[in-house]
């Protein structure tokens, strides 16, 4: 690939700080993120800090090292980064787990190279990814994901955890004791929607253990975020309150939220409004016993409308609700800044209309808020309205619900396309760009383009995606691009994804909201995948997980051609060998859960039992150990109250797959065989009265699953395309 070259000047100043005292803490920093994450080769790296006044990195090689430079920490982790991926072909993971690379002896650096960034800021995470992947993480996994960012250039993460510490601090202020405390707060996994005034008390009370452990945990996480020059967004308070609150202080203005998801009034949660003194009051000690905890970056995540009613949609009252929460965090921190999800254009746009929108962002000073245009992907709010307004915002693909596992992306060709506008039409106050996804999923493929597309590397998307594919193969551009156009953007209700269709309850709507799935080309993209012949994670990764997709594909075919036949004729008058054909149906679909259930055993991404070991992790007694089981169960399954949000985080995950997604399937082929049987019609509700309890049963058993042993990626995934 072609390289940016340095001017003699850069390279001038750089050799002079290279030869100027001791190292600076930015560059031990930088050199010990180099020890972290390289297997080999981090002692022939040197980093220097350099005078610059931009975000730019060097890479240059001096007498037999590596040099990298830059302005602070993070843009010398930001070339460090672009080394491994761009320069060197190889890949590291945001997962912990997977063996770290080594630099080769000889670096093909055909010159010195200079990056600028676009944007000053890139943003990363969403409230809801401490949910879906990130709520039973260690400092293991942390310190990785953290040295992953850097890696990435990001220099705004969302920073969520512990926060629970600090209102227990608040709330006894206030009169309320723990107990009471921790009955508000939700369950650890579904914390994010507690905290985004959607759901009190659910999954809980929280064990004061874990409210103290992840305090601690949040200290370590935002010291090594700063010393690699990341300025993380703390909370701030929203008006959420506990229902206490409302016998404490009866004449103040609390009122009722709407209903989020059919929660029931256990659940519900309750606002304050930012005009009252309390607010002020609640404000300002929140934010004062948070740095006194945490410290602070003076940046606050503050959504006080997430997916809920507004009290009035009045724009006089939206202008001085978004009033009376900037004056409160200024009150407490005159340097805070207020940075809003904008989410709510797309979540509801019926209510959110521009003038409203205008009103509730015009109640905020210019510069002070930051919003979040939250799915570019989906929906270009900046567009919509007229650049946010004149406040500060940061363009982010999501590109993930609930974790989906299905193998698809948007058109990266598009977003591609998007990114340019916005940066060329998208006015000076388009801070940067970021990634909101609500779980990792299985790629990192659009994340990592979504950041390289904040610096000037000179790589549009066929060039970009050439670099990337190095790292496994020469040859698998054009294959990346081919699963990045299969994509269903759904995963919430909607359609099943394609290939998710096995991982959703059985129902009748299961079958008539099954998406098209091209069978074929799923098994040439498999096979093409194959003769690539490549090693390391990354390949096995794709081919696993393409393996997974084509027998997925495999069952929705299956699936609805066992409807069709089952369907076809008036009860009580199946065609004799209907019975028998439908038994071929159900065997093979058994079978080829079973086969997935092997596949995803390849893959450490792709486990059940990780996720249940890192919630068991935290408990400190065998009553908690079941606590965090059935909380970690709970969020990747039933997930709340009702049938609402089924599957919404559904995962093809080995455990998940064998156990309870062919549970679930087993009941539903036995019911519809009865049905033929006995020549009765396939009753809804009669399905549901026996699939939903074995929903909660499986949640609240926290028996050991069983699962299938890991094998050889290759020869397994050449046996599936011989089976199928």
């Amino acid at each position: 690939m072609k390289l940016r070259k340095i001017s003699a000047a850069a390279l001038t100043l750089a050799a002079t700080l290279l030869v100027s005292g001791c190292a600076t803490k930015d560059e031990k920093a930088a050199s010990a993120l180099a020890g972290r994450v390289l297997a080999g080769g981090a002692s022939d790296i040197r980093f220097v800090q350099t005078a610059d006044t931009v975000d730019v990195f060097t890479i240059s090689k001096e007498r037999g090292k590596i040099v990298i430079s830059g302005p602070d920490a993070n843009s010398m982790a930001m070339g460090l980064g672009y080394l491994i991926r761009h320069v060197c072909g190889k890949d590291i993971s945001w997962y912990d787990y997977y063996s770290k690379p080594a630099l080769p002896e000889d670096i093909g650096l055909d010159g010195p190279v200079r990056i600028e960034a676009l944007v000053p800021e890139r943003f990363f995470l969403n409230y809801c990814t401490y949910g879906y992947t990130m709520p039973f993480w260690g400092w293991d996994q942390w310190e990785h994901f953290i040295d992953w960012m850097a890696m990435m250039g990001i220099t705004m993460p969302l920073a969520n955890t512990g926060q629970e510490a600090v209102w227990q601090k608040v709330w006894r202020r206030h009169g309320m004791t723990d107990e009471e405390i921790r009955a508000y707060f939700s369950g650890p996994a579904h914390l994010p929607w507690h905290r985004m005034n959607n759901i009190d008390a659910w999954e809980g009370p929280l064990p004061q253990h874990w409210i103290d452990s992840q305090a601690e945990l949040q200290k370590k996480i935002l010291r090594r975020c700063r010393s690699l020059g990341m300025k993380p967004i703390l909370s701030g308070f929203s008006g959420h309150v506990p229902g206490k609150l409302r016998e404490i202080y009866p004449d103040a203005p609390i009122s009722e939220v709407s209903v989020w998801c059919n929660f029931s009034k256990p659940y519900h949660c309750y606002y304050l409004d930012p005009s009252s003194p309390l607010f002020k009051t609640i404000q300002k000690e929140f934010l004062e016993e948070q740095q006194k905890m945490f410290g602070t970056d003076h940046l606050y995540g503050i959504d006080p409308f997430n997916e809920v009613e507004a009290p009035s949609w009045d724009p006089g009252f939206l202008a001085s609700e978004s009033r009376g929460i900037y004056e409160s965090i200024t009150a407490a921190d005159p340097e805070g800044v207020w940075v809003q999800m904008a989410w709510f254009l797309i979540n509801q746009p019926g209510n959110w209309t521009p003038e409203r929108t205008e009103a509730f962002l015009g109640g905020v000073p210019e510069g002070k808020m930051i919003l979040l245009d939250y799915a570019v992907e989906m929906y270009e709010g900046w567009k919509s309205t007229n650049c946010f307004y004149g406040q500060p915002y940061i363009l982010n693909y999501l590109g993930n619900f609930g974790g989906h596992t299905s193998l698809a992306a948007p058109d990266i060709e598009i977003l591609d396309k998007r990114l340019d506008e916005a940066l060329a039409r998208g006015g000076s106050n388009l801070l940067g760009f970021g990634a909101t996804l609500e779980g990792f999923g299985l790629h990192q493929y659009l994340y990592e383009f979504t950041m390289d597309k904040a610096w000037d590397m000179g790589l549009d998307w066929e060039k970009w995606t050439e670099s990337y594919a190095r790292r496994f193969a020469a040859d698998a551009a054009a294959l990346l691009r081919r699963f990045v156009h299969d994509y269903v953007p759904s995963g919430q209700g909607g359609a099943p994804k394609n290939g998710t269709g096995p991982f959703r309850r059985p129902t009748y709507r299961t079958w008539a909201s099954m998406v098209p799935v091209n069978t074929a080309d799923a098994e040439d993209f498999l096979r093409k995948t194959l003769e690539l012949g490549s090693e390391g994670y990354l390949y096995e990764n794709l081919l696993v997980n393409a393996a997974i997709k084509l027998l997925a594909y495999k069952f929705q075919e299956t699936g609805v051609a066992f409807w069709d036949k089952l369907t076809a004729a008036e009860p009580g008058k199946y065609p004799g060998e209907t019975l028998i054909l439908l038994q071929k149906d159900y065997d093979r679909l058994i079978g080829l859960l079973d086969d997935m259930e092997r596949l995803a055993a390849c893959n450490p991404e792709l486990s059940l039992s990780r996720w249940i070991s890192q919630a068991r992790s935290w408990a400190v007694s065998p009553s908690e150990e079941y606590y965090y089981d059935t909380n970690a169960r709970t969020i990747l399954t039933v997930w709340g109250e009702d049938a609402t949000l089924d599957d919404y985080a559904t995962r093809g995950w080995s455990g998940l797959i064998g156990s309870y997604f062919k549970g679930r399937w087993t009941i539903f082929l036995d019911y519809c065989m009865d049905c033929v049987k006995h020549g009765t019609a396939f009753d809804e509700a009669a399905c549901d009265a026996l699939l939903l309890p074995y929903q909660r049963e499986w949640v609240k058993a926290s028996t050991p699953v069983e699962y299938a042993s890991p094998a050889p990626v290759v020869p397994l995934c050449e046996e599936m395309l011989e089976k199928y």
